[in-house]
């Protein structure tokens, strides 16, 4: 889902011209903020791996043995793929889904949050043409 100020300051923000200069680069300055935050974000995700500071739950390794990916290659999403959205979880902790391929070509998302200075991965899956665009980074 595209959020208001990803929508103002894209390809749409020329459609709104009476929009105040002040707040399109407010609006601008919040989605570099928002990128650069990704980018941190990655760079932990990517340190926890290799550094092998992240677990599976339960049913993550219920979902890759049913979709017959090994933790190789969900490692492999976690540190080559992109973070495509980002929340919070009820208890607080910063949750991302992130979007990579195995070795094959094949999408597969990853959920995964932050519990305390461990990464933990919550469920992998393949992207459903029904919810996601082409691109796999795309709700419809």
């Amino acid at each position: 889902m595209v959020s208001a100020f990803e929508v103002g300051c894209s390809r749409f923000a020329l459609a709104l011209p009476k929009l105040p200069p002040v707040a399109l680069r407010a609006t601008m300055f919040s989605r570099s903020l928002d990128e650069e935050s990704r980018a941190m974000s990655m760079a932990w995700i990517r340190r926890c791996v290799l550094s092998e500071q992240y677990r599976f739950t339960r049913h993550a390794g219920e979902r890759m043995r049913r979709r017959q990916l090994s933790r190789a290659e969900v490692a492999e999403v976690l540190t080559g793929g992109g973070i495509i959205e980002t929340t919070t979880d009820e208890h607080g902790f910063t949750c991302w889904l992130i979007s990579g391929q195995r070795f094959n070509g094949d999408d597969v998302h990853v959920a995964a949050k932050r519990v305390g200075n461990v990464l933990q991965v919550n469920t992998v899956y393949f992207p459903d043409e029904q919810f996601w665009e082409s691109d796999a980074r795309t709700r419809r």
